[in-house]
């Protein structure tokens, strides 16, 4: 981790060394524009297919992280409890009579793909369509530098939060048991700081 925020930063410092500051604050793909300053045309298709890797691994990430935050959120009740179940139509419930009287590809899938107590699927569906959902109306409804621009605000907001809200446990509830210790280069006294520039930066 400690190599990819140091990576981020050269890149973004080689950025400003290479590219005047009207060319940066005029574009969105301001690593396709380093790359053919520097490289060329082979080189702006390259940073351009790592910039599209990178940012598929961000999404792999987020699509994990944010569905199994809103299923948490149905399964303690602070949403509908429907976003708080995994897999689709589990074997249990009464009203799966139906499921019972599957041909024999349906049966495969789910021994493949679930079990009796979840369905198909270990997987909070639900949450994740709800994501779906809402990713796909933001979407519809905004522009790509307010998307951004949203994301930043709302993403470090939260960030602060969470960094914060280990500093008062620590404070209000120090004997608290604490089955996962965050190692020293990640603590929370450090990043309160850091997620505080980023927020104020992005807003």
């Amino acid at each position: 981790m400690p190599l990819v925020i140091l990576s981020y930063i050269l890149a973004n410092i080689a950025y400003f060394f290479v590219l005047p500051l009207k060319t940066i604050n005029s574009t969105n793909t301001v690593a396709v524009m380093f790359g053919s300053k520097v490289f060329g045309p082979i080189g702006s298709l390259i940073l351009a297919l790592i910039v599209s890797l990178s940012c598929f691994g961000a999404l792999n990430a987020t699509t994990f992280t944010s569905g199994r935050l809103v299923y948490v959120a149905g399964k303690e009740g602070y949403l509908p409890s429907v976003f708080g179940k995994i897999g689709i139509g589990s074997m249990t419930e009464p009203h799966a009579t139906t499921l019972r009287t599957r041909n024999w590809a349906s049966k495969r899938m789910a021994r493949m793909f679930g079990d009796e107590e979840t369905g198909l699927f270990f997987t909070p569906v639900y949450a994740m369509v709800l994501n779906a959902l809402l990713t796909a109306l933001y979407i519809l409804v905004g522009e790509f530098g307010t998307l951004v621009t949203f994301y930043g605000v709302a993403g470090y907001t939260f960030y602060f939060m969470t960094v914060l809200g280990l500093i008062i446990l620590r404070v209000r509830e120090p004997n608290l048991e604490r089955p996962y210790r965050t190692p020293p280069s990640w603590s929370p006294d450090r990043n309160l700081p850091l997620s505080t520039i980023s927020l104020i930066v992005t807003v």
